[in-house]
């Protein structure tokens, strides 16, 4: 997937248990933010939030868009295993850097973005 560059700046972390923090940057912030925490413990090195899932809860296009989030962030070099941990949450065992996770989440959220924006403006006007 090739698209616009997607900015990602590091985060002071703000948890003893996190070693490093890094996020994208982005305005829009409901479906576009995409963040990896480094773990200073356990068999789970990274976790990288993606906060479009927050608002993407039918399927089919939960399950597609979870399936490539999947499957970019196990295709990021040092990624021994990549797995949904909780809805808006992967887990990531392995080497791997920061923010090449962020940016292979950003690209998968980017390219389902009208299809999540459409579900998102849906929900908000059943409120």
């Amino acid at each position: 997937m090739q698209g616009p560059e997607i900015q990602v700046d590091a985060v002071e972390p703000m948890d003893e248990g996190v070693r490093e923090e890094w996020c994208r940057v982005t305005l829009d912030t409901d479906l576009r933010f995409v963040s990896a925490t480094g773990l200073s413990s356990g068999d789970v090195q990274w976790q990288v939030s993606v906060s479009m899932m927050e608002f993407v809860r039918q399927d089919p296009l939960q399950s597609e868009l979870a399936t490539a989030i999947t499957k970019a962030l196990a295709e990021v070099a040092g990624v021994e295993k990549a797995y949904a941990e909780d809805r808006e949450v992967w887990a990531i065992e392995g080497s791997p850097e920061g923010p090449p996770l962020v940016r292979a989440a950003a690209q998968v959220v980017d390219a389902f973005y009208a299809k999540a924006k459409a579900a998102y403006d849906a929900l908000d006007a059943s409120v």
